[in-house]
């Protein structure tokens, strides 16, 4: 309960000004730092696309589209978290381990400042984070052995070497996230890519979590789920000699691409998908539909048990629904919570 009081007077001072937010914003602030300045070779990729985007848009209506969306979904749960406090209570106590549980509060600590003070000593540090990064990139990119080779063939993508092993085309900044600050693996509590194993991946995109999950293990049997124009970048990424189709073939892990919206009716039986290795690792990021996922993969969930890595930050309640719907379909999970390359993501895992 004590958890849940500091959250929500925190959220009390943020939302309606009190210079109190101003003393208790730097622990969170000093938490943003250290988290930004040890990714920050992360953080500078995601930077270009963005400066990339806001070049093409001419900054027209963004920032101000962005502010009210991020201040939004502040209130939202701010008014969440003072009409329904139990629900926030019984949230927070799903998590298994106490990091997890401070994961809970100090994040969304830090979606309230990045949300509603933009101008936030927050904000500040993470724009020198990112200038650090942006000056120290060939550093950045030497230390995690990759290297550019040119750019794509598709706007704003860029040809990047991985370690010597093979060439991926796509963002640079998704690719840092699969490989530099992976995301989707929890080495705390041992989660993360295994030798036989299943690997489905719920928003695979050009293929940068495939490559990070085949590095990392062999023998694996692939299901890339992406709907839409992205699945022709992912198949040459997967199938052409000069990209990532021999190194594929060395891990022994084979994959096949499912061009399908995952929604809560879909029937999983005729996506292809064979469920028949005992260690299962499902990875989401489908931009808020995560939950919809649970529900259609609930049957999975509480027949196989699979290792579930889910983005939990595209929608205001991710935090509560998701974790909600797992423990429905398997009371037997053990949940926990982490960070992403930029505060206040989440990633949220169930074993």
């Amino acid at each position: 309960m004590n958890l849940l009081v500091e959250l929500s007077e925190f959220a009390e001072e943020i939302m309606m000004g009190s210079p109190e937010a101003n003393i208790r914003r730097k622990p969170s602030g000093s938490l943003l730092n250290r988290v930004l300045r040890k990714l920050g070779g992360v953080i500078v990729l995601k930077r270009n696309v963005v400066e990339a985007m806001w070049r093409r848009t001419k900054g027209f209506g963004v920032k101000q589209a962005l502010q009210l969306l991020g201040t939004a979904r502040a209130w939202r749960t701010w008014k969440s978290i003072r009409d329904d406090p139990k629900r926030w209570v019984e949230g927070c106590e799903r998590f298994d381990d106490a990091a997890s549980k401070r994961f809970f509060v100090e994040y969304i600590k830090m979606a309230f400042i990045e949300s509603v003070y933009p101008l936030s000593p927050c904000y500040k540090l993470n724009l020198k984070c990112y200038n650090f990064a942006y000056t120290n990139l060939d550093k950045v990119f030497n230390k995690y052995g990759l290297q550019y080779l040119g750019e794509g063939s598709y706007e704003f993508t860029e040809l990047i070497n991985v370690k010597g092993l093979f060439t991926i085309e796509t963002f640079p900044f998704f690719l840092a996230e699969s490989l530099i600050a992976r995301n989707y693996q929890d080495d705390l509590h041992n989660i993360g890519p295994q030798n036989d194993s299943i690997f489905i991946d719920l928003g695979a995109y050009a293929g940068e979590t495939i490559a990070w999950y085949a590095i990392e293990a062999s023998d694996v049997d692939v299901y890339a789920i992406e709907p839409g124009n992205v699945k022709k970048l992912l198949k040459e990424n997967l199938e052409r000699e000069d990209r990532m189709a021999s190194f594929l073939r060395r891990k022994r892990v084979s994959w096949k691409i499912i061009d399908k919206f995952i929604s809560e009716d879909v029937d999983l039986s005729n996506l292809g998908i064979k469920f028949n290795k005992n260690k299962i690792f499902i990875k989401s990021d489908i931009e808020g539909y995560e939950r919809y996922a649970l529900k259609a993969f609930s049957k999975v969930l509480q027949e196989y048990r699979p290792t579930l890595a889910f983005a939990a930050y595209h929608k205001w309640d991710d935090l509560l629904v998701l974790p909600e719907i797992i423990l429905n379909a398997n009371p037997d999970y053990k949940l926990y919570l982490s960070g992403k390359s930029s505060p206040p993501d989440f990633i949220l895992f169930a074993k």
